[in-house]
């Protein structure tokens, strides 16, 4: 399950970075993770300068994390929290908006925005064909 929290969390996030405190899983350890957007992921021991790891991908992080014993599971607990409540205060900003602007608007923006990448997918997929070119050999 981690790893769809990490992934969700670095699709999904408001925030420009994250920061959780975790122990290891005698209780003997903080450790402390930090994540950045474009899934940079780094950990720490609380309280020490040095990095145990820096800027890592998801899957080099978790593995991270196993070799120093740290409580995934107490980490997988605070990341679900955190994405909870970013839902929960998106969904207030989008009830005030619907209560500010109605609910026709709404739709409209709705499917403005659905057009809108529809039209840019579109796109970067017509830029991204290479055109086929055929070697044609004049006789002499």
């Amino acid at each position: 399950m981690i790893e769809k929290f990490m992934d969700f969390i670095n699709s999904y996030s408001m925030d420009k970075k994250r920061y959780w405190v975790l122990k290891d899983v005698y209780d003997v350890k903080k450790f402390e993770v930090f994540w950045a957007p474009n899934n940079k992921w780094s950990l720490k021991v609380d309280g020490n300068e040095d990095w145990l790891a820096e800027n890592l991908g998801k899957d080099e992080f978790i593995e991270k994390l196993n070799e120093n014993k740290c409580d995934i599971a107490h980490l997988e607990g605070q990341m679900k929290g955190d994405i909870l409540s970013q839902s929960l205060y998106a969904k207030i900003v989008v009830d005030k908006t619907k209560d500010l602007l109605g609910q026709e608007e709404m739709d409209k923006a709705d499917d403005d925005f659905k057009e809108f990448n529809k039209t840019l997918i579109s796109t970067v997929e017509k830029l991204l064909k290479k055109p086929k070119l055929k070697l044609v050999k004049h006789d002499e």
